[in-house]
Formats: structure tokens, C-alpha cells, sequence
């Protein structure tokens, strides 16, 4: 028994001088940051794989700033109105990544269109907010928005998204060619 207490003495004593000076805490913290580092600069590479990446990191407040580590619009590069190009993709401090249009949400001018939104996106991983208005000829503001656990999970959620747009933009848009000459879909009528 002196001899097992020994050597753990002994052992403990080399692992105390080999780390003197060391600060767990700093360690770990140092670690954390750098994979949070790695996920946010594979994240942003990955993204721009799907589109035109815009940081809007600088527009969260201070008190979501420990929370939200990140925040882009990403740019399909389809639509000629950002409005119904863009999705905002956050990267959270617990891992987890949030997809929603909530920056830039649908205007719904009638019930029609309400019910095509509901049901584009009944059968996916987003929720739906709606916010009635009835004011102005506008008939509800919708937000959408789903959680993604890792990078695979949020490239499904984009092509969700992307394909539940398209299909409630379809009979709303015409083909046009843009100032830099490439093709663009554009409203109809404005809005």
C-alpha cells in the first residue's frame, strides 16, 4: 500500500511541475475558442458554397452577443429583390446553428397567400410565426425559422427553405436580366 501511495505521489508531483504556471481554466477556455474559431471559419466557407455571404455580426446587440457568436445573410443569387433572395443564418454559442427569415420576412397580402405559406412549410423543419396586421392591404407578416445541430443539418434546412420559397415565388415572379447581364427573377407587380 506505501508503495501504490507512493508512486501516486510521485506521479502527481510530475504533473503539478509540468503544469505549473498553467491555468486550467485558461487552457480549456483557449480550446473552446478555438473551436469555436474552427466552426465559425468552416461555417462561413461552407456557406459560401451556397451563395453570397454578408456578415451582420456587428448588428447584434450586446446582449445577445454571448449567445450569437455569428450572423450572415446568405444570397441565393436568384431574386432580383434581397427581400426574397436572402436568408439569415446564425451560428449560436451552444453548437447549434438557427435558419430563419425573420431580418427580411414574407408580406402577405391576402389570405390565399398565407395559406400557400402555411402549407409550403407545414411539412418541414421550420416553424411558422405569423403576425396578423390587416392594415394597409397587408394581411400578416410570416417568419420562419428551424434549428440545424451541425453544418450537414444546416445545408438541409437551406434547401428547405429554398425550395419552399421558390414555390410560393413562382407565380409572383418573371424572368429579367440584370445590370451585371445575368438572368434574375423579379415581382410582377410591386409590392
Amino acid at each position: 500500500m506505501t508503495d501504490q501511495f507512493n508512486k501516486r505521489t510521485v506521479f502527481n508531483q510530475i504533473i503539478d511541475e509540468q503544469n505549473e504556471g498553467i491555468d486550467p481554466y485558461k487552457t480549456l477556455k483557449g480550446h473552446a475558442e478555438e473551436d469555436q474559431d474552427r466552426r465559425i471559419k468552416s461555417t462561413e466557407s461552407f456557406l459560401k458554397t451556397l451563395g453570397t455571404v454578408e456578415d451582420f455580426t456587428d448588428y447584434i446587440t450586446d446582449k445577445y452577443k454571448t449567445i450569437i457568436l455569428k450572423s450572415y445573410e446568405l444570397y441565393e443569387n436568384k431574386y432580383n429583390d434581397v427581400i426574397d433572395d436572402s436568408l439569415c443564418i446564425e451560428i449560436w454559442s451552444d453548437g447549434t446553428y438557427l435558419v430563419t427569415n425573420e431580418t427580411l420576412h414574407y408580406d402577405c397580402k391576402s389570405e390565399a397567400d398565407l395559406r400557400l405559406l402555411k402549407e409550403l412549410f407545414l411539412k418541414t423543419s421550420f416553424c411558422v410565426d405569423v403576425t396578423e396586421l390587416n392594415k394597409n392591404g397587408h394581411k400578416a407578416m410570416v417568419d420562419v425559422e428551424a434549428r440545424a445541430k451541425n453544418l450537414k443539418e444546416l445545408e438541409q434546412l437551406i434547401k428547405e427553405y429554398r425550395v419552399c420559397n421558390s414555390n410560393y415565388l413562382k407565380d409572383k415572379v418573371v424572368e429579367i436580366v440584370g445590370d451585371d447581364g445575368n438572368i434574375y427573377f423579379d415581382r410582377k407587380i410591386d409590392r
